[in-house]
């Protein structure tokens, strides 16, 4: 499963390393893709999160997903299969766009369609805390009521182990109690269904074993399977979502439209990163062979230092190269940013202006605005700062 994947097992291979690195509510695992629905998926959640990390790890994400959402797809030749994936939403979740049908149910309809999901692969649930998000300590029952029971009736007639993904959308709760009063998310939660207990919260946060820590990088572990990860000796569920239900328009008007060919609506990517090989100054710049060889790449570590951050944040270019606009790359190694005097792009162009941006990705424009930009309407942008709020 190396290289580049197709489109559903793409993502079934993120999906199991954003399970386990978010297996708490406060970073909310998921994975599903409906292409463009994702991006103002993850611009809804990054309004909800409070520290620096947590925005890092989103504003990455809707930069590198930003280009893969908008490349063309490749003829599915293995990976995830359509009548593997159940997809569950909510029946009585509100119309806010003043359809003939409910958001949840109008984002299903669109994936389903657009994934070739069978008609017996969708569950719509009554979600009785849908207007919170959450299930909060005691509602324990509530959430096995809501979600386990006619998750597990539906897997039993389709046969358990015919299913290998859950897909959660629209508006499906993010977080529940276990019994100690720690916050678990939902995803996280269902990925274990089969070993919680009716009547007794055991709900316990949980490693999918399915983890996979440098996805596209090396030898993957392949193909998911039921027999291989376990919890405790019980089946487990890959769990994704898709949500933010205004963001239907856009995600038909991207699968139209949005393609880096003639003909087509498409612009720039633009990529701005700080340091170089080994650091700042008079170092080597960042090239993509020496950024897929560093371990804090290859594993999304960007915790322990400005450097490890930078890197991550450089090697958005590799994306945006598989998508097939046109790159960007601001690589000098002083800290320099687009539109500041000296600014250059990796193919020695100047850096001072920065004509069609569709998707930018950089960070340290911190309380200033270089006024260079030339932003096409749609674009989509993130500028990481320590200080961002």
């Amino acid at each position: 499963m190396g290289g580049h994947r197709p489109p559903l097992q793409f993502e079934v291979q993120f999906l199991a390393y954003y399970c386990a690195a978010g297996r708490t509510a406060g970073a909310t695992p998921w994975r599903g893709n409906a292409k463009s629905a994702i991006i103002g998926h993850l611009l809804g959640e990054y309004q909800q999160l409070n520290t620096q990390n947590s925005r890092f790890y989103f504003c990455t994400l809707v930069i590198v997903l930003s280009f893969t959402l908008v490349s063309p797809s490749p003829v599915v030749t293995e990976g995830l299969i359509a009548s593997r994936v159940l997809v569950v939403y909510p029946t009585n979740h509100s119309d806010a766009n003043k359809g003939d049908v409910n958001d949840s149910k109008q984002l299903a309809e669109y994936y389903v369609q657009k994934r070739g999901i069978p008609a017996s692969n969708v569950l719509g649930v009554t979600i009785s805390a849908n207007q919170s998000k959450y299930y909060y300590a005691g509602e324990y029952g509530k959430f096995y009521n809501d979600l386990i029971v006619p998750i597990k009736a539906r897997l039993t007639k389709l046969g358990p182990a015919n299913i290998d993904v859950i897909l959660l959308v629209g508006g499906i709760p993010k977080e529940v109690r276990n019994s100690t009063g720690m916050s678990v998310a939902v995803d996280n939660s269902l990925m274990m269904l089969t070993s919680l207990d009716p009547a007794t919260d055991n709900i316990s946060a949980k490693n999918n074993p399915y983890f996979e820590p440098t996805p596209g990088f090396g030898a993957d572990m392949g193909h998911f399977n039921h027999s291989l990860y376990k919890n405790g000796g019980n089946d487990i569920y890959l769990v994704s979502r898709i949500g933010n239900m205004d963001q239907v328009d856009q995600s038909l008007y991207a699968d139209r439209f949005l393609l880096p060919h003639y003909g087509y609506y498409n612009g720039n990517v633009y990529v701005d990163s700080e340091y170089g090989q080994g650091g700042s100054g008079n170092v080597p710049r960042y090239t993509d062979g020496y950024l897929s060889t560093q371990p804090s790449v290859r594993t999304g570590n960007f915790g322990a230092s400005e450097s490890e951050a930078d890197m991550n944040v450089a090697f958005a270019e590799h994306y945006a190269v598989e998508s097939g606009f046109p790159l960007m790359w601001e690589n000098t190694t002083n800290g320099l940013v687009i539109g500041q005097a000296g600014a250059m792009f990796s193919d020695g162009a100047s850096a001072l202006r920065a004509p069609r941006a569709l998707f930018y990705g950089g960070w340290y424009n911190y309380g200033k605005y270089n006024d260079v930009w030339e932003w096409l309407p749609g674009s989509v942008a993130c500028d990481l700062n320590s200080a961002s709020t």
